[in-house]
């Protein structure tokens, strides 16, 4: 077993992130009722956090799909008490079947979400 621990300074703001990469669950393509699905963030600090989801990649990611919201940050903003998380809720509209990626900045990290879109899909 290899256990790592992290040291945080007192009233400094700290969101710990368990990976820089996240996989979300698969969706089908076409799916009308696309599942919500979350991404904790964690405050390992001693004083609240505020954080921000920068929406620019999640635009971009937008405007090279035909203008289609194929990745949605249903609560792109809030606030993260000591010891507490929170669930960041997303949802995934695909329009093919392929791997989509976008990297965000919810905090003083990047982290890469990969979205994978089904093969097998649904009709409208």
């Amino acid at each position: 077993m290899n256990f790592i621990g992290v040291t945080v300074e007192d009233n400094v703001p700290y969101i710990h992130f368990p990976s820089n990469t996240h996989n979300f669950a698969p969706v089908a393509v076409g799916e009308k009722q696309c599942p919500k699905q979350l991404y904790e963030l964690y405050n390992g600090g001693s004083i609240p956090v505020t954080f921000e989801i920068d929406a620019l990649p999640l635009d971009e990611l937008q405007s090279d799909n035909f203008d289609h919201r194929v990745l949605e940050c249903l609560n792109p903003k809030g606030v993260i008490a000591p010891g507490k998380t929170h669930l960041i809720e997303w949802m995934f509209h695909p329009l093919e079947a392929k791997t989509y990626q976008v990297s965000l900045s919810p905090g003083p990290m990047q982290v890469s979400l990969f979205c994978l879109a089904d093969k097998h899909a649904s009709q409208y």
